[in-house]
């Protein structure tokens, strides 16, 4: 319940700007994830959404510790997530969304490389296409 509340105050700071509802937001959706055992098995959606609002936020301010808890967020939700499980493609698309737009405000050219392989992996699950490598 808490989860869908924060998800709502995202939505409408998506239309608003509103900056207290994204600040609110990202208070219950990290109560959520101090309060759930590791677990259960709505965690890896909960971290998951933590760590998109963290990368919003980190969109409208640039503050470089929203995208790095939002990374590490997102990278404990597809470590909690069964392989082979449906919802693992769209976390890897997330994480790859968060490393990309850490290397837009950064220009580190690792973080494009992650965000590369991460596209190559969720391409992968869906469908049978080649890994390419550079040279």
């Amino acid at each position: 319940m808490w989860n869908n509340l924060g998800a709502s105050l995202m939505c409408r700071f998506e239309i608003t700007g509103d900056w207290s509802d994204i600040s609110d937001a990202i208070v219950l959706q990290r109560r959520v994830v101090e309060l759930a055992p590791e677990d259960h098995p709505r965690i890896p959606v909960w971290l998951n959404t933590l760590g998109l609002s963290l990368m919003r936020r980190f969109e409208r301010i640039g503050d470089m510790d929203d995208i790095s808890e939002a990374i590490s967020l997102q990278r404990r939700a597809i470590e909690l997530t069964p392989k082979g499980h449906a919802r693992m493609p769209f976390l890897l698309n997330h994480l790859k969304l968060s490393f990309l737009r850490r290397f837009e405000l950064t220009g580190d050219v690792s973080d494009i490389s992650e965000a590369i392989s991460l596209q190559q992996k969720a391409a992968q699950i869906t469908a049978d296409i080649p890994t390419f490598h550079s040279n």
